[in-house]
């Protein structure tokens, strides 16, 4: 009787746990699904910051277990992902480098051309109105195998 018990104890354990990973693992992929290179907000004014929209922040609340990491290395094979993705495997696993840098660009009137927003060596520019990042120059598997090796540490 009491084997019987543990061994129906055990079963249950093992489905809810099962079931319990299923369904982070779809979480993921909504919230994957959901992110993109506009989830980060550039706050510009006396001094310039960002901040990670809802999803983003989600993301970096999932635990270990389901290897958000795994799914932001396969973000960045998507250029309206691979910002993002960025920053988020920057904040999880370089978070020394998740610093926000930024230069100006000037014209020859010393008028503000162009912001040049830096994170762990990606560089990307906004729009006017700060609701659109454009990614500049970057080499995607070089990106990617630097991700990768990070990774798999």
């Amino acid at each position: 009787m009491i084997k019987k018990s543990v061994f129906i104890f055990l079963s249950l354990t093992l489905m809810v746990s099962c079931k319990s990973q299923i369904n982070s693992d779809g979480n993921v992929k909504t919230l994957m699904n959901e992110i993109n290179n506009e989830s980060i907000i550039m706050k510009v004014g006396y001094v310039t910051t960002f901040e990670l929209d809802n999803n983003s922040k989600k993301i970096l609340d999932l635990d270990e277990s389901n290897r958000i990491d795994i799914h932001l290395l396969d973000g960045l094979k998507n250029k309206n992902k691979v910002l993002i993705c960025h920053v988020l495997l920057t904040k999880l696993l370089e978070p020394d480098k998740y610093i926000l840098k930024y230069k100006y660009n000037r014209d020859s009137d010393n008028e503000i051309e162009s912001i040049v927003y830096t994170i762990n060596n990606f560089n990307w520019v906004t729009n006017d109105d700060y609701t659109k990042n454009e990614i500049l120059d970057y080499n995607e598997p070089e990106l990617y195998n630097y991700w990768l090796k990070k990774v798999k540490k």
